[in-house]
């Protein structure tokens, strides 16, 4: 019950209790959408709230050029489409399934009497929307001052950090285009970065997926 972050060393864990996801469960309703399918896009309207459960979904800021910045992987046991809580409503990103995934969406009314009904759970929410904004924070300090290098060392670090859940180091299953998306960069040169990573034994390919094989080295990429 995590959320990759990018963008700080801290741990963006899921601030979600069972319980707490006992109860958005019974008062949701489930649903499914297929790899490729579009939870909400950018600029519509937002009446509903997603609580995933299964699979991952990728959160995408699509520019004026049409340039897209991933803000966020979302992995089961986290929120998404908060901005369905502001006024007015209104998504400002686009969430897309990277897998067939399994959510529980609750309307915008539904989510209000929940957090007015619980007050642990509103802090719980609060402090995921703060975690979120520091890694945000962090992201854009890093375009300025980072490589492309560090800031795919550090994209490769979050991805691939060990998953308390299920004790394991999950291999990252992006494409390049996903990756570059996230680093803030044209895709060729991600490529060439990684391929830089692959010959000095930082990285592994298994298959279409990459596993961090040297952590502690990709980790001093990011020491100024």
């Amino acid at each position: 019950m995590r959320e990759y972050a990018i963008g700080t060393d801290q741990d963006l864990s899921s601030t979600l209790t069972a319980e707490n996801m006992r109860k958005l469960t019974e008062r949701g309703v489930e649903k499914k959408f297929e790899r490729g399918g579009c939870l909400f896009h950018q600029g519509d309207g937002g009446a509903n709230v997603f609580l995933l459960l299964e699979g991952r979904v990728k959160v995408c800021l699509i520019g004026s050029s049409g340039q897209k910045t991933i803000l966020r992987i979302h992995l089961p046991g986290s929120l998404m489409g908060l901005t369905a809580l502001a006024a007015p409503p209104m998504r400002d990103a686009t969430a897309t399934a990277l897998e067939t995934v399994t959510v529980v969406e609750l309307t915008r009314s539904e989510m209000q009497a929940i957090l007015l009904e619980d007050s642990a759970l509103s802090l719980r929410v609060m402090r995921m929307l703060l975690d979120r904004l520091s890694d945000l924070h962090s992201r854009l300090a890093d375009l300025q001052a980072a490589s492309v290098d560090q800031r795919l060392a550090r994209v490769l670090l979050a991805l691939g950090q060990h998953d308390p859940i299920t004790e394991a180091t999950p291999s990252i299953s992006l494409t390049h285009e996903d990756l570059s998306n996230m680093v803030g960069a044209r895709r060729p040169t991600v490529t060439s970065a990684l391929n830089r990573f692959l010959q000095d034994g930082l990285i592994e390919k298994c298959g279409r997926s990459i596993m961090v094989k040297d952590t502690g080295r990709l980790a001093r990429l990011l020491v100024v």
